[in-house]
């Protein structure tokens, strides 16, 4: 991102998404650093591992 808006809360929000070339679906979260990698996960549970059964880790 290259920029930022001030806020009166405390941290940033991170836009950040994930793209599935194969099937041409993407998601776009709207989180702080914190939560990044537990949507990223809710993302593989609700998506990725549905049309991916056979992988077993991210």
């Amino acid at each position: 991102m290259d920029h930022d808006f001030p806020s009166a809360s405390q941290g940033k929000l991170i836009p950040h998404g994930i793209h599935d070339a194969t099937l041409n679906e993407g998601t776009i979260h709207l989180n702080t650093s914190e939560l990044c990698c537990v949507s990223i996960s809710l993302c593989w549970q609700r998506h990725g591992s549905r049309h991916y059964s056979k992988t077993l880790r991210i």
